[in-house]
């Protein structure tokens, strides 16, 4: 079964071949024909054709666009390679579209209306709907409350057309390729015989002896090789030889790294927040709100194991207490102490898992899930053996063959309702808890063997800002790339106006066409594109910026 196993996880794989494989041939049949039809031509108003359906420039930066406001709604910086990245995002997803929706057709796979009133109000709704209409005094989820929020949604108003328009559509989409995953997963088939040749082969082994004789005892002067056997060897095997296609760039930077004034300006915008941060009673949504670098990480970190600046410091602040701003790497740092503990270094447990979901796929619905857990807590009360119960129950195969046991260190990553069990709990403690994270959603009975090495630990939460450059930086040195770009038109003006200005050249050499980052500069798949649109010798009239300066 575990082979069977094997072959079904891999249909997520299958799938994902397959569109790499389709933009792969798109990518070498459309993008290096040259003229305007390639990727990196532009005078066209189609980005590329997938399957023979052309992906067009509008939509796709409309789409673009619309992801990138997102973003900033949401508090994160837009820059050169969150920009990227977006545009990546979005072109593999159309690329899948064309590709999987052929399939989805041809097997009929759709979503009825029934399915996806099911999807919003039954056991198992979407994340953001969970978030917004769960109590949180019982934690359960107001199907009529999301309903009826749903159903007052005014048509022609922006929230109307957000939800039906892009929320909906979504959601439909990710489950129907949940289902055509769950088919492939599931049509995989191993015949008996197979599976026992393979389990006898695996079984068998084999002695042998063997005479090594290492190149390194044979003497440089004892072989003799002539040019025709270096080229005869080389024509034997062109393939191993072959040369990809590259490209070698001359290029002047101009500096937009953060200023002093640029670094003094952020640390007064942290210094500005101590207060607030000190009276703050939701933590994470304040790092969120004030753009944080840094999560919060709800759990305690032991005194040996804090692998942080002022470390030492920290340490000693009071609950409640903020301290900095201070300088941690790129950021400007305001610390406070959530709270103090002890805790051990290590624990042993074991436990029974019932799951609700395996990924994004249902296994069976909330209140099924919680039956079986209290039936198999009520056969434990009993006298049931616990060994037996994970063999007959428990659905976390990693534990099978341990009566349901684990070791963690407390540095391990755990979902925060198991971790807490284990480590915040007693040894003998037993618990119930649902755990929903990105792997799994299910119900743990969980029993705390043992506990070792307890020491002293802090939780402590960090809002850090980055030290960026600001517009007057970055407008000076794009202004100057920008007047460098302008007076040099061609080779010798570019050459002639570097040494005039006194500004040293560099070369980025071997550049691939689907390079995505260029050794030496950074990350810039826009520079790429430009330098395979243009010719031997010309001069971008536009500067480009690659981390922290214009090229």
């Amino acid at each position: 079964m575990s082979i069977i196993q094997n072959i079904r996880d891999k249909a997520a794989w299958i799938v994902s071949g397959a569109i790499a494989l389709a933009l792969i041939a798109f990518i070498a049949q459309d993008a290096f024909q040259g003229g305007s039809r390639g990727l990196f031509a532009g005078n066209t108003t189609t980005l590329g054709t997938v399957n023979g359906k052309k992906i067009e420039a509008q939509p796709f930066e409309e789409r673009v666009k619309l992801m990138e406001e997102q973003y900033r709604n949401a508090n994160y910086p837009i820059n050169d390679m969150m920009r990227q990245q977006i545009r990546d995002g979005i072109w593999n997803e159309s690329v899948e579209d064309i590709i999987l929706s052929k399939e989805y057709d041809k097997l009929g796979l759709t979503i009825s209306d029934k399915e996806l009133n099911d999807m919003l109000y039954g056991a198992n709704p979407p994340q953001q709907l969970q978030q917004q209409f769960t109590d949180p005094k019982t934690g359960i989820y107001d199907a009529n409350g999301a309903y009826t929020a749903i159903k007052s949604l005014k048509k022609g108003t922006p929230q109307y057309s957000s939800f039906w328009g892009e929320f909906i559509p979504s959601l439909e989409k990710a489950r129907i390729k949940e289902k055509y995953l769950t088919l492939l997963g599931n049509s995989a088939y191993v015949p008996k015989w197979m599976v026992e040749k393979m389990n006898a082969d695996g079984a068998q082994s084999a002695t042998i002896s063997y005479v090594a004789v290492p190149y390194s005892t044979v003497p440089d002067s004892a072989v003799k090789v002539t040019d025709q056997d270096v080229n005869q060897y080389v024509n034997e095997r062109k393939d191993a030889f072959k040369q990809e296609k590259s490209r070698n760039i001359e290029y002047v930077s101009f500096d937009a790294a953060p200023t002093k004034d640029d670094s003094t300006s952020i640390f007064s915008q942290t210094e500005a927040l101590k207060a607030e941060f000190a009276a703050a009673t939701d933590i994470p949504a304040f790092l969120l709100g004030n753009g944080s670098e840094t999560e919060f990480f709800d759990q305690y970190i032991q005194k040996s194991k804090m692998q942080v600046v002022n470390a030492d410091t920290l340490q000693t602040l009071a609950d409640g207490q903020v301290y900095g701003p201070y300088l941690d790497g790129g950021n400007y740092v305001l610390a406070r102490m959530i709270g103090k503990r002890n805790i051990p270094d290590s624990v042993k447990v074991r436990h029974i898992l019932i799951k609700i979901a395996d990924g994004q796929t249902p296994v069976r619905t909330d209140s099924a899930a919680k039956k079986i857990i209290d039936s198999v807590v009520s056969e434990l009360r009993a006298g049931a053996s616990f060994d037996s119960m994970v063999v007959k129950v428990s659905e976390d195969e990693g534990s099978k063959n341990t009566g349901g046991a684990y070791e963690f260190s407390s540095t391990q990553s755990l979902s925060k309702e198991f971790y807490d069990v284990a480590f915040y709990g007693t040894p003998g403690e037993k618990k119930t808890v649902r755990v929903e994270n990105s792997q799994y959603t299910g119900y743990h009975y969980i029993e705390v063997i043992s506990q070792k090495n307890f020491d002293q630990a802090y939780k402590i939460a960090y809002m850090s800002k980055p030290i960026l450059s600001s517009d007057l930086t970055r407008n000076t040195a794009m202004g100057l790339a920008s007047q460098f770009a302008a007076e040099s038109r061609n080779r010798k003006q570019f050459d002639e106006n570097a040494k005039k200005k006194n500004i040293n050249k560099f070369v980025a050499a071997d550049i691939k066409p689907l390079d995505y980052t260029i050794f030496g500069l950074g990350d810039s798949r826009e520079l790429v594109k430009w330098i395979y649109d243009a010719k031997a010798g010309a001069v971008a009239d536009q500067p480009y910026l690659v981390g922290d300066k214009y090229i």
